[in-house]
């Protein structure tokens, strides 16, 4: 294969713009047909011109003042094409005036200056906490609650009364219980003895104690052995100490 140079793309490219046909300028191309001419030439018109240097565009960006804003808000606000809005902005085009006055839209007015809301707490009072449980026991809905209650919403009535609900009931006084100690008697206590004695279980002993439960005829017998045994331990300790005399007698004597 017989590569292409530079004078012979130049050869290929005079003939050309010269309106020679491909056959003659194949002529003047030894080894070169007139098809493969015509081929080169087509692949030389999509190769780039790297003779001609091409500078970078430079776009500048012009800056949308507030005269172009305002003349933006206006052609919409008349109704008129963003076409036309452009034509009374050099160097604009439509779309442009149409991404313009979208952005516009999406800022807020600077112009308008909104004061904050105040928001006072209106405290419920006690004559409101009885409209909204009489209007409840009533069966009346929220919003009719609400009605009589200026500045109250359907929502607020209801979260009050939920939480009037949460909220003891001051008005109704509970007093406190007293538990008056019922004492043991002596009777109480032979009753107790005698039961247990006969194998009766706390249950059937305490049926005939009135007021008394099975748990405390149980806590009363433990409570009685205590004392029978100490004084138990005391009568064998004072019989062990009169023995004690005679034995140390019959020491003496032994002596």
């Amino acid at each position: 294969m017989i590569g292409w140079t530079a004078d012979d793309d130049a050869l290929v490219k005079a003939g050309q713009e010269a309106g020679e046909s491909w056959a003659d300028i194949a002529k003047r191309l030894p080894g070169r047909s007139a098809d493969s001419v015509k081929s080169r030439s087509k692949r030389l018109k999509r190769q780039p011109d790297t003779s001609v240097k091409h500078e970078p565009v430079k776009r500048e960006l012009v800056r949308w003042t507030a005269a172009d804003d305002a003349l933006v808000k206006a052609g919409q606000e008349a109704g008129e094409s963003w076409v036309d809005i452009a034509k009374r902005l050099p160097g604009r085009s439509a779309e442009s005036v149409k991404s313009r006055s979208n952005r516009l839209k999406r800022q807020p007015d600077t112009s308008v200056k909104h004061e904050p809301v105040k928001r006072e707490l209106v405290r419920w009072t006690a004559a409101d906490d009885a409209l909204v449980k009489a209007g409840q026991e009533a069966g009346e809905s929220w919003v009719d609650i609400a009605k009589r209650l200026p500045g109250r919403s359907a929502d607020s009535v209801k979260s009050r009364f939920d939480r009037l609900k949460r909220q003891p009931d001051t008005s109704v006084k509970h007093e406190p219980v007293k538990r008056e100690l019922v004492r043991w008697t002596a009777a109480d206590d032979a009753l107790l003895k005698a039961g247990q004695e006969a194998g009766e279980s706390w249950v059937d002993i305490a049926k005939r104690l009135p007021g008394r439960s099975a748990e405390s005829v149980k806590s009363r017998s433990n409570r009685l052995k205590g004392p029978a045994d100490k004084s138990a331990g005391g009568a064998a300790a004072q019989a062990k100490s009169k023995k004690a005399p005679p034995k140390k007698a019959a020491q003496d004597s032994a002596g």
